[in-house]
């Protein structure tokens, strides 16, 4: 009946592992992502006109083409980008930016482009206003003298009316301040004038950004190289990245703001000020150059894996092309914490918080710096802060699973169990296949004492993740709870095959094979978990259960004291040499030990028990209580915390608050004989 130290490794489970479990990935990337669905883009540049009429526009092919093969890099298909420009007309006529080859492109998108798919559409080149304020833009076949060889910005809005995506990015730069060739007699302008008109409402899902606003025109000079400020100069290095914000992706805002900050900075700024014209919903990510999709769900797996060194380098490419990029930060500061929990090495824990800070002060408006932080306050201990933050996550994304799930576990730390019930249950909501919010809900219902419940959940939890190694690891724990011994094997052997390099999987291994009676496949294990890792601070542990196994509890005084040599901070090995000292009587040597276990450790409910359990046989009912209370508080599923809260009510003859205790004991653990006896014992002593 003498708990072991070692069983905080296993009934503490809900402390770090399953916190292991559930804050490892963020499925749902803070950062804003590309589109889901397809994305297109029509770019026309053009250099040459009719040089008896229109300048060249020697900057306009170059940029454009800068922008086709920027575009390329970012993920855009070749076979979805269509390049108009002098160049690639002369290689293919049907890429010759004329006009009918301009109005064709739009036409032929309308029948391929669905709700999900996203389009640009970039013009740079010549554009005039005629007598009725219509704007025209000037492909390669302009004529001054016919108005039908020009394109009207009405067609364009119409052609663009017409393809039901849900993103459509219109680029103009084609309002020079000097569109007209040299020497061109002023009778030939005819009706036209080169200021930027009044433009009409955008066409549903669409934003256009204008290189000059009403009543302005462009300066472009006439080589490729020429002023700082022109327009797809700026969007092409803003687009590179230099516009992203500190969730690394450029926004439609982002890239408006950075263009327009080009202009503000330049000594154009009296003549030339782009604006935008925006009729679309929600947030147009253009460029994501934080962790993307992919990498974000690359990321997700090798962490389910516990594969950390491979996440880590995802994560630090990332940091060494962009060291402000705050996802990538955040990112960072989970897997250094992660490794710390696997590993139990805290030494880097306050990085990992000062790394999840300046994540939070570079992007206060994201969810998943909050959650970085928030998991680095709960190592620290300070769960109300940890609290504050999770909160603070789902208020910046109220969808974001984990953090629902974070805030779950931020409330089990402050003993609001039903505040964990209700997160787990939002995320489940949320995302019914995300393991780690069906995780939460188990680490409910094991500490409710509702051990087959839980073990349901998990096999739902395991049917959507059957790679996932702790969650046979925490089936393994349900199997022991319930005394199912060779089961608990079983499951921790399926969480090995998943990965056989995490030294805290043999330990717990170790101890079903000590609870099943197999001595020689314990120390196997814990053989095996040196090899791994010879400082992993539950191996001593782990060997200290074997030896009271083999020769009884109170016996393993100088195995324990040599632990504490190698590791004085460890938590388990104080309760471990408390329950030792118990056993031999040597009760305030005991106390000094469960103690010291507190001091590093204040919610370490056995230790609270062991504490109460010394009051008891010393006869110190009051001071008993106290102790078994804070331990029943901190792990509302330690059976016998209640068995010996009963223990304290018989003796002072309160069979009613004996019997509602010894009932819970049996609640938590129906097996135990002792505690049968026992609530026999009280309904035999009741008058």
């Amino acid at each position: 009946m003498i708990p072991s130290y070692f069983s905080r490794c296993v009934a503490s489970f809900s402390g770090w592992t399953l916190l292991l479990i559930v804050g490892m990935l963020d499925t749902q990337a803070s950062a804003q992502e590309p589109p889901t669905g397809s994305r297109y883009a029509v770019l026309i540049g053009i250099h040459n006109y009719n040089p008896d009429q229109l300048k060249p526009l020697p900057s306009a092919e170059a940029e454009i083409s800068k922008l086709h093969d920027l575009l390329l890099r970012g993920g855009y298909s070749a076979e979805n980008i269509a390049l108009l420009t002098n160049s690639s007309g002369a290689e293919r006529s049907s890429l010759l930016p004329n006009r009918r080859n301009i109005v064709r492109q739009l036409e032929e998108l309308a029948p391929k482009l669905e709700h999900a798919d996203t389009l640009i559409v970039a013009f740079s080149g010549h554009g005039l206003v005629g007598g009725d304020g219509q704007w025209f833009l000037c492909p390669f076949d302009a004529e001054l003298t016919d108005v039908g060889s020009l394109v009207p910005l009405s067609d364009v809005y119409r052609l663009l009316n017409q393809i039901r995506c849900s993103h459509k990015l219109l680029l103009l730069d084609a309002m020079d301040d000097q569109p007209f060739a040299i020497g061109l007699a002023s009778d030939s302008v005819g009706p036209f004038t080169h200021v930027v008109p009044h433009l009409p409402a955008p066409p549903t899902d669409t934003a256009v950004l204008v290189s000059s606003a009403p009543g302005q025109s462009s300066v472009r000079p006439m080589d490729a190289g020429g002023s700082p400020a022109r327009f797809f100069a700026a969007v092409i290095e803003g687009l590179q990245g230099q516009a992203a914000g500190a969730d690394g992706s450029v926004t439609l805002p982002d890239l408006e703001r950075f263009v327009k900050s080009k202009f503000a900075e330049a000594a154009t700024n009296d003549q030339q000020q782009p604006f935008l014209v925006n009729n679309t919903t929600g947030l147009l990510t253009l460029m994501a150059y934080s962790l993307g999709v992919d990498e974000m769900e690359k990321l997700q797996w090798l962490i389910r894996a516990d594969r950390y060194d491979e996440a880590d380098q995802i994560v630090d490419r990332r940091l060494a092309e962009r060291p402000e990029d705050a996802i990538a930060l955040a990112q960072k500061s989970r897997l250094l914490l992660y490794r710390a929990e696997q590993f139990r090495v805290y030494d880097r824990v306050d990085e990992a918080w000062q790394i999840a800070d300046k994540a939070v002060q570079l992007a206060p408006n994201e969810s998943l710096p909050y959650i970085a932080r928030s998991n680095a306050y709960r190592i620290k201990q300070e769960y109300e802060k940890a609290l504050a933050d999770a909160t603070t996550a789902v208020q910046r994304d109220p969808n974001n699973v984990m953090a629902h799930v974070i805030r779950g576990f931020c409330c089990h730390h402050l003993h609001d169990l039903e505040g964990m019930r209700r997160e787990a249950e939002i995320g489940i909501e949320l995302d019914p296949e995300f393991p780690e919010a069906r995780a939460t809900l188990v680490a409910y219902l094991f500490a409710k004492g509702r051990l087959p419940e839980g073990m349901q959940e998990l096999d739902r939890a395991i049917a959507i993740a059957p790679d996932m190694a702790a969650l046979y690891f925490l089936k393994g724990y349900g199997h022991e709870k319930q005394r199912q011994h060779r089961e608990a094997v079983a499951q921790y052997s399926l969480a090995i095959q998943c990965n056989d390099q995490i030294p805290g999987y043999y330990c717990r291994r170790a101890l079903s094979h000590v609870n099943s009676g197999n001595v020689t496949a314990a120390v196997a294990d814990i053989a095996a978990a040196e090899k791994i890792m010879p400082d992993y601070v539950d191996i001593a542990a782990t060997r200290t259960m074997v030896n009271q196994k083999q020769r009884g509890y109170g016996k393993s005084g100088d195995l324990i004291v040599e632990g504490l040599k190698k590791n004085p901070r460890s938590a388990d090995l104080w309760q471990g040499r408390g329950f030792d000292l118990y056993t031999n009587r040597r009760f305030p040597e005991a106390i000094e030990a469960f103690n010291k276990c507190l001091e590093i450790n204040p919610s370490y409910g056995e230790a609270h028990m062991g504490i109460g359990m010394v009051f008891v046989e010393q006869q110190k009912y009051e001071d008993a209580l106290v102790h078994l209370n804070r331990a029943t508080r901190h792990k509302p599923h330690l059976a016998r915390a209640y068995f010996e809260k009963s223990r304290v009510y018989l003796a002072q003859r309160d069979y009613t608050q004996a019997l509602t205790e010894i009932e819970l004991a049996l609640q938590y653990d129906p097996n135990d004989q002792t505690y049968r006896i026992q609530k026999a014992s009280i309904a035999r002593s009741q008058p």
